[in-house]
């Protein structure tokens, strides 16, 4: 990773970033850690090479964490008939200082997962939860029916992801609860349908989702959707 000077604090473009959650920052600050950076949601995107400084304040979080960085890479608006993704650009960190470095430390110690919400049929429950603690640090709460998932729903969940079978009546509760979450208290929760046909599609479009999967779902695939819902900025500035 390259040690960028002090000098770039005083960077040509200086973002605030707000985050709707700690787990929002750490998951995307995690799924980028390799990289050092994270993904910014920005149309249009700065330049590749750009040198930006980020100020990130996490709610609970304590006092903002600010660090240097460059545009390591660039993505723009898909042609006609690709996959929807989102517009921005990946951030490539500067090297931490040891404060930096103690405030991530501090967020991390305190934090116990993202609150997921699960669904689906009791054949796939398992393998859902498999799938879902491989890929992500997080605290799962199944749901079942819609008067479930209201219960549920009111206890700070950040995402739901559900499995859709394709047939009518299995999903039928699934799609109820999917729209529920998209009309939760006037702050919709992301939602992520996990399908293995066409029909489990078309219900999962009904549904209104956020991002469709195939199911199971690479470990990635299902790691990016994510960083794409609750990873995201709620502001940059």
């Amino acid at each position: 990773m390259r040690d960028w000077p002090r000098k770039h604090h005083r960077a040509p473009a200086v973002l605030e970033v707000e985050f709707r959650t700690a787990g929002a920052f750490l998951v995307a600050y995690s799924s980028n850690l390799s990289k050092g950076g994270i993904f910014l949601e920005m149309d249009p995107p700065l330049p590749q090479g750009t040198k930006i400084g980020l100020r990130f304040h996490v709610p609970g979080g304590g006092e903002a964490i600010e660090v240097a960085g460059r545009v390591a890479w660039v993505r723009e608006r898909g042609a006609p008939g690709e996959a929807p993704q989102p517009v921005g650009v990946g951030v490539e960190f500067g090297q931490f200082g040891v404060d930096i470095g103690e405030a991530i430390d501090r967020i991390v110690g305190t934090f116990s997962g993202i609150r997921i919400a699960t669904l689906a049929e009791l054949r796939d429950r398992a393998q859902l939860g498999r799938i879902i603690k491989s890929a992500l640090s997080c605290q799962q709460l199944e749901v079942g029916d819609p008067d479930e998932a209201r219960h549920v729903f009111a206890q700070q969940v950040e995402l739901l992801i559900a499995v859709l079978t394709g047939q009518e009546l299995e999903d039928d509760d699934a799609v109820q609860i999917m729209r529920l979450a998209r009309a939760h208290l006037g702050q919709p929760i992301p939602t992520i349908a996990l399908v293995s046909n066409a029909a489990g599609r078309a219900h999962a479009e009904d549904a209104g989702a956020d991002e469709i999967l195939e199911h199971p779902p690479a470990l990635p695939d299902l790691q990016a959707a994510v960083v794409r819902l609750i990873g995201r900025p709620a502001a940059i500035r």
